[in-house]
Formats: structure tokens, C-alpha cells, sequence
């Protein structure tokens, strides 16, 4: 395997303009990302008044190059502007060493559009946010039936 990097940035949200990020995330961030060498994959993930962005590099190289970037830097200072964002903030690069997944379950979890890198990703996230994934994820691969009961997370 490849040595992958992940990026993971924690932000505050003022949630009543949880709309306004999601919208900056997608049309000004993601093609930002896209933009920079060694970028292979976002998620954007959250629940109330947190967010995280997990972002994944072919190497930490690639990873650092990003916060000395004028692109991210104008990036930066364009959410800042916003007044959206709430501390605490803070990003860790981390060495991706491995990842597994049940082969059974590479199906349902790519028809939530994620895979194994993604499953891997999502251990490494912080309570409520993990417990939201891990719920999608549930939902995709166990989906409701006259015998399926509720999962607890």
C-alpha cells in the first residue's frame, strides 16, 4: 500500500448558518482541494455545532503543501470572512498504516459512496460525528425489513 496521509480539520459551527458552510464546502473548498497535487479524496462530515473535514493525500508532502498554498490561504481567509466558523480549530496530519474491511461489505458501502479508505477514516473521528457515519453506513447495509430492528449507536 501506498504511504497515504489523512488530513483531519475540527472546526466550531454556528449552526444557524449550517447551510451557508455546506454550500462554501462545496462550491469554494472541494474544487480547492481538487486544484492541489497529491489530493485524492475529501469527506465532509458533522453534526450540530461541529464539523470536520477529513482529507486524503498521497503523501504528507502533498499534505503539508497544502497550508503553505496561497490557493488554500485565500481559501482561509474567505471562511474566516463569513463569521460561520466558531473555535475550537484545529488540524492533525496522521500516516495511514492500514485498513480492512468485510468483503461483504464493500457493496453497500460504496452505494453510500464511500469505501475501504473511507471505513478506515471513520474510525479516527471524534463521538457524535462517528456515531452519525457509523449510522449511515448501518442503514445502507441493513436496510429496513418487517425483521430489522434498530440499531443502537
Amino acid at each position: 500500500m501506498r504511504p497515504l496521509v489523512v488530513r483531519i480539520w475540527r472546526t466550531g459551527l454556528d449552526e444557524s448558518r449550517a447551510p451557508e458552510y455546506e454550500d462554501f464546502a462545496l462550491r469554494i473548498s472541494l474544487p480547492m482541494f481538487r486544484r492541489h497535487a497529491g489530493f485524492l479524496g475529501v469527506l465532509f462530515a458533522g453534526t450540530g455545532a461541529e464539523r470536520t473535514v477529513i482529507t486524503l493525500w498521497t503523501d504528507k508532502a502533498a499534505a503539508m503543501a497544502l497550508d503553505a498554498s496561497a490557493d488554500y490561504q485565500a481559501t482561509v481567509r474567505a471562511i474566516e470572512a463569513t463569521g460561520f466558523l466558531r473555535p475550537p480549530q484545529r488540524v492533525e496530519l496522521l500516516p495511514l498504516h492500514n485498513s480492512w474491511i468485510e468483503p461483504g461489505a464493500q457493496r453497500p458501502l460504496r452505494a453510500v459512496g464511500l469505501d475501504w479508505a473511507w471505513l478506515a477514516l471513520a474510525c479516527l473521528l471524534a463521538g457524535s460525528v462517528r456515531r452519525r457515519l457509523r449510522r449511515t453506513m448501518c442503514r445502507a447495509m441493513y436496510p429496513a425489513s418487517t425483521t430489522a430492528r434498530a440499531i443502537s449507536t
